[in-house]
């Protein structure tokens, strides 16, 4: 397998043992399209047992997709697998537009995991179909975050969570204070205005939220601080 280049995100399976069985090669940039582009893009060849690959906007399947990144966007992941075992899926390299995250969502077992260089997540291919396929996997561009605003210091525990999330705050005087959660559309979906504070908490419930990413965006005065939420 060749080693990717600076600049991309390089996606690698591996078996349980670390043998490598196939790699996904990403670059996001602005001059590519969501749909193949035969100059940037490299489809995937055909016929092995195993293969892992991203699909482009017109169904293509790539081994090299080059798309611009796009917050909120994703990117549909296919496996396929004539094997019913164990695998690794590990972010060999991931290159990123300054500020931006990536997310591996598992849409079978609903988990969502941060991708850095050297992550890791493990999964099964069984007899089931839908352990494998076009509609387990995908990766999320999450918006960049906000800038920490001076003298606003914000804590938010659990993350990842579940059943909810306490966001804790603290700053050097009394300020107005509200806390928002938008999903990655840019949709308000929780608001609460906290009143005068300087230094305070609240619990978020999320019964209601389905699994995903969320931004926690919590004002005081003239200071923003956003931060990324996983519910589980």
């Amino acid at each position: 397998l060749l080693k990717a280049a600076p600049g991309y995100v390089a996606l690698t399976i591996y078996d349980g043992n670390y043998h490598a069985w196939d790699m996904l090669y990403m670059n996001f940039n602005n001059a590519a399209s969501d749909n193949e582009d035969q100059m940037l893009d490299a489809t995937k060849p055909s016929g092995s047992d195993f293969n892992f690959y991203s699909l482009s906007a017109d169904n293509q399947k790539l081994a090299l997709d080059a798309r611009p990144y796009v917050a909120g966007n994703t990117v549909p992941l296919g496996i396929s697998s004539g094997y019913a075992q164990d695998f690794i899926i590990k972010a060999d390299q991931v290159a990123v537009p300054a500020g931006g995250q990536l997310f591996l969502h598992d849409k079978l077992l609903k988990q969502y995991i941060a991708l850095n260089q050297g992550t890791e997540y493990r999964f099964s291919v069984t007899n089931d179909k839908a352990t494998q396929g076009n509609d387990r996997f995908e990766l999320r561009m999450a918006p960049p975050a906000a800038a920490v605003a001076e003298g606003l210091h914000v804590a938010m525990t659990p993350n990842p969570a579940t059943d909810e999330v306490n966001v804790a705050f603290t700053q050097g005087h009394k300020e107005a204070v509200s806390l928002r959660v938008l999903d990655l559309s840019g949709v308000s979906i929780y608001n609460k205005d906290l009143g005068q504070q300087q230094n305070g908490s609240v619990k978020v419930s999320l019964s209601t939220f389905a699994a995903g990413i969320y931004m926690v965006e919590l004002k005081s005065g003239n200071e923003k601080v956003v931060q990324r939420l996983i519910k589980e």
